[in-house]
């Protein structure tokens, strides 16, 4: 490159990051989003689910929000209280990461204590309901969820889905009987 004012050229190493909540592959399809753009920039793609189908990572943002917030705003925040992170944990984050990092900066910046207590949660997080289902509810939904994911394998052949998983077609057919939609 060539800065403005300068008379001789600079190499550069470059690294370019594409976000999207859209799907290219579909766009590109569509001819609503150049083939040739989209094939430069498809050299490693790292699909990310929204934060709701990725749990587990909200603990470690949390901690990472707050730390970051207690050194911007000169705080010592330690974390959230129990009944705070079930909440954040069950929350569904409609915008995702951003909108917790906003939440939980918020938080930091109000909270005079050591650790974040529901009163400085924002209402609509606050008042949301956990959406837990029973043990055996989950049980049923996961072995249901695996079972159509072996038979989209075998292409719905359920013999062979039963001689992968090692079981009997009868007892494929008993765990999807449950939900007819997946049969």
């Amino acid at each position: 490159v060539k800065r403005i004012g300068a008379t001789k050229y600079k190499k550069v190493d470059t690294r370019i990051i594409v976000a999207s909540n859209k799907d290219l592959y579909e766009l590109v399809k569509e001819g609503k989003f150049r083939e040739d753009l989209f094939h430069r920039l498809n050299k490693f793609i790292i699909n990310l689910p929204p934060l709701r189908e990725r749990k587990e990572d909200i603990k470690l943002l949390i901690d990472y929000y707050i730390d970051f917030c207690n050194k911007k705003h000169n705080k010592n925040i330690k974390g959230v209280t129990n009944e705070v992170f079930e909440l954040l944990y069950t929350y569904e984050w409609p915008g995702n990461v951003r909108d917790l990092r906003n939440e939980i900066e918020r938080c930091v910046f109000f909270c005079n204590k050591k650790f974040i207590s529901k009163e400085y949660i924002s209402e609509e997080i606050s008042k949301s309901k956990p959406s837990f289902l029973p043990l055996t509810e989950t049980k049923k939904k996961l072995m249901q969820e695996y079972i159509m994911k072996v038979l989209s394998y075998t292409n719905g052949n359920v013999s062979k889905a039963a001689r992968i998983l090692q079981t009997t077609e009868k007892t494929i057919y008993r765990n999807l009987k449950s939900n007819e939609d997946y049969l």
